[in-house]
């Protein structure tokens, strides 16, 4: 049982799903919820997810506990669809205390890292933080302390998955398709390849040509269903083009960090930094992290990087921010 607005919720509303958590003043979790759809504004429009976190609430039953809430939004760059959605849950939770919209990828700023798991533990507050997503979309930002002490925090990419957002599940799926679609045409496609793609449920090019229609909600993550795809061929085919671009998504991502160090932080070399890996492609492939790790660590000449990697649900970390911006009456 709870009391009215004594819960604080947090929303995780990434590429291919919401997810929900609802935690008490202390931070405790009560309820967890999550939904399996299409929730990056940008593709779903943000009328479409606004009604998705509608249902999601209601269905708890706990809309009248909740004092605040705070969502991680993807596709955040879409100003109108973001428009959209924050307007129509004013209007629908106008009773809510505290309604709180960031990109996905900021909340981590506010995030407790030990929450994280990490290869070693090292560098104190005067690391540099680095957080690299590669969600649907993708996303490199770091922020270190300036002279005067306080965080100045630097991104590149996240304008899109068709123009901007290298190394993503998107760039992956997209790279698969399109030389897939190439070697079909020609009759050149490696056995070992045809037969995985067979594997996975694809007899031939016209089926997958089906399944990644550019129209409508969800096609970039129709398209980014195929990244696995991609590292499955990668990683176990040897002598053909898909480890290559492969290395080339890594390689464009890695480079955009090395960008922000070298255009915006002043000395990073003497400083121990520390990178967070979030987004599915990496979270589940440990090859794919392994290859990012080796460009990060070939172009980032740092003293120490650690490398952590989210474990728990990132709207948890929404939850524990409502609390914050809410305090006690």
């Amino acid at each position: 049982m709870t009391n009215a607005h004594s819960l604080y919720a947090g929303f995780d509303l990434g590429g291919t799903k919401i997810s929900m958590t609802l935690a008490d003043r202390r931070g405790e979790v009560v309820r967890r919820e999550k939904l399996k759809t299409p929730s990056n504004i940008s593709t779903a429009g943000g009328m479409g997810v606004a009604g998705n976190v509608i249902t999601l609430i209601a269905r708890s039953g706990f809309l009248p506990d909740i004092a605040a809430m705070t969502f991680a939004i993807a596709g955040y760059s879409n100003k109108s669809e973001l428009y959209d959605f924050e307007q129509t849950l004013r209007a629908e939770f106008s009773n809510v205390k505290s309604l709180n919209f960031m990109p996905d990828y900021k909340i981590f700023l506010h995030s407790d890292w030990s929450d994280f798991t990490i290869e070693k533990e090292n560098g104190g507050d005067n690391a540099v933080k680095a957080i690299i997503i590669c969600g649907t979309g993708s996303v490199v930002m770091a922020c270190a302390k300036n002279e005067s002490g306080a965080y100045e925090v630097h991104k590149i990419f996240g304008g899109g998955p068709v123009t901007s957002d290298p190394g993503s599940g998107f760039d992956l799926g997209l790279r698969f398709l399109r030389r897939y679609g190439i070697e079909c045409a020609l009759g050149t496609l490696d056995e070992r390849v045809y037969g995985i793609a067979r594997a996975s449920g694809y007899e031939d090019i016209a089926s997958m040509a089906e399944e990644t229609r550019l129209t409508g909600p969800g096609a970039a993550s129709r398209i980014a269903a195929f990244a696995p795809l991609m590292l499955e061929v990668s990683e176990n085919v040897e002598g053909t083009p898909y480890f290559e671009e492969t290395l080339a998504a890594a390689r464009n991502i890695a480079m955009g960090m090395r960008h922000i160090f070298k255009n915006n932080l002043k000395n990073p070399i003497d400083k121990p930094v520390k990178i967070l890996f979030n987004g599915s492609v990496l979270l589940r492939s440990e090859f794919y992290r392994n290859i990012m790790k080796e460009y990060l660590k070939s172009y980032i000449n740092a003293p120490k990087i650690d490398f952590f990697e989210v474990t728990e649900d990132v709207s948890l970390i929404c939850a524990r921010y409502s609390i914050e911006m809410c305090p006690e009456d």
